[in-house]
């Protein structure tokens, strides 16, 4: 190897690194002390080869007889000097991409890695962030976990606070997300919190497109997919869900949509999607969906929480209070006049499976094990919740003078219909049913619907009303 071709081998390398992308480059880079220790030995070397009859001709007689003694840098007739170089050069080459090829992240590696993920932020190139840090994932959560966490910790708070880099999760590297925000949770509640409002308002996120995908029922629950990495992560363990509060930033997004978002009210007072899969596109029905597959799976697991059903009821007084359009809707061929009626009708009907689970859950079931109300409410048992709170969505629905009478009916309707043949004839959910929808739930003073519900009465099926006699007993009891 002449100087003209060690220069012009040296020139392809850059060109090469030039040519390479940029996160290659990048994970270079975080093996740079071993690649330049290479480098360097290899630089000297092919020098000492290459140039080893100039140096001999000006160094000291002595020296350079010593060199010649020593015959380093003798050529042969199969191996000259030049040949020796070329081979340095491409052991070389060998060594640096098997130390590409075969290194793996570790924890030494993070106080490295550090420098990038901050360069990364500062020039928003947050997707490239996201790929160079995945792989150190489980670096970063051994690291976390001992004294040597100053690193870690950085670049878990600078992923986490990063709005580009949540962005990117929401709608590319599921497993990524999944794994991130389930390990980190603990010291970074908020901003999962902040990641699953942001995909609850993107209806193209993970986290949106899992739900939409999770309508496989097994028994009286959904089965989740593993694939679907975001919900599965999310609530897969509903002891997990618990602990990461999962009910409060979705339906904190959603209620505050409904209330504060004027094209978004407009759109609830028009005809709702003819097909139920285009539903999903709407971020209550999603909710509503969301928090079905999570209430069933806590009840079937027999973990004893009601995981914050009640904010469905807040839904319903959010859609109940939004005034009637005064623009006709867009005729949807349906039975629903508007999308808000429809969402009501989704929300009473879950809480209704929901109430229904006393006896639809196996008999060892803790939820279904309770015979009394005081037994359920001690025992935080998913059905008698779900019959609370049932009672003060349908209460908010008859009072309220932006909902059709017929549309009342059918909803009281369906009610009956729920306690009459769907909660047995001998529980303990009948006086529940029966004195929530009258008088109010929880045994805090409300406005009674007597009137109302007996107003109401020739429109209420008969064969329902007679096998659920405990609400028309409460309307027609002298008040005292």
């Amino acid at each position: 190897m002449s100087l003209d071709g060690f220069l012009t081998f040296f020139g392809l390398l850059v060109a090469g690194f030039a040519l390479l992308g940029p996160i290659t480059r990048l994970k270079i880079q975080l093996d740079a002390p071993f690649q330049w220790s290479i480098g360097v030995l290899a630089f000297f070397a092919i020098m000492a080869f290459e140039f080893i009859q100039p140096i001999i001709g000006v160094l000291p007689e002595s020296n350079a007889l010593w060199v010649v003694e020593l015959e380093f840098g003798q050529p042969t007739d199969l191996l000259t000097n030049s040949h020796i170089a070329f081979f340095i050069a491409v052991t070389w080459v060998i060594a640096t991409t098997s130390l590409y090829k075969f290194s793996r992240p570790s924890t030494r590696k993070l106080k490295r890695l550090l420098p990038l993920v901050e360069r990364l932020q500062d020039e928003n190139r947050a997707l490239e962030l996201v790929t160079l840090v995945e792989p150190y994932l489980p670096a970063l959560e051994r690291s976390y976990l001992q004294d040597r966490a100053e690193a870690a910790t950085a670049i878990v708070d600078s992923l986490s606070k990063s709005p580009g880099v949540r962005k990117v999760l929401q709608m590319g590297k599921p497993k990524f997300a999944a794994k991130f925000f389930s390990t980190f949770h603990g010291s970074h509640y908020q901003w999962l919190d902040k990641y699953i409002a942001e995909s609850m308002e993107n209806k193209d996120s993970h986290l949106r497109n899992d739900i939409r995908e999770t309508n496989n029922t097994t028994s009286v629950t959904y089965y989740l997919e593993p694939k679907n990495h975001v919900l599965f992560s999310l609530i897969n363990s509903t002891k997990f869900a618990e602990d990461i509060g999962i009910w409060s930033p979705v339906g904190d997004t959603v209620t505050k949509m409904m209330r504060e978002d004027r094209s978004y009210q407009l759109c609830l007072n028009e005809a709702p999607p003819q097909a139920d899969k285009d539903l999903f596109d709407d971020i209550t029905y999603s909710a509503i969906h969301f928090f079905d597959i999570l209430i069933t799976r806590t009840a079937v697991q027999g973990h004893m929480d009601h995981m914050w059903m009640m904010y469905l009821e807040y839904f319903v007084d959010a859609l109940v209070a939004l005034p009637v359009s005064t623009a006709k809707p867009v005729a949807g061929g349906g039975e629903f006049d508007s999308l808000k009626e429809r969402l009501i009708y989704e929300a009473q009907s879950r809480l209704s499976d929901w109430v229904a689970l006393a006896i639809r859950l196996p008999d060892e079931n803790a939820h279904r094990q309770p015979r009394t109300k005081q037994e359920a409410i001690d025992a935080v048992a998913i059905p008698i919740w779900a019959a609370e709170t049932l009672c003060n969505v349908l209460r908010a629905v008859l009072m309220s003078d932006n909902l059709s009478q017929d549309f009342k009916d059918d909803r009281l309707n369906s009610f009956v219909h729920l306690a009459a043949r769907r909660v047995g004839s001998n529980s303990y959910l009948l006086e529940v049913l029966a004195n929530g929808i009258v008088h109010g739930s929880w045994d805090v003073p409300q406005k009674n619907l007597s009137s109302v519900i007996l107003n109401m009465k020739p429109s209420l099926d008969e064969t329902h009303l007679f096998e659920f006699p405990e609400m028309m007993k409460l309307c027609e009891a002298p008040r005292g």
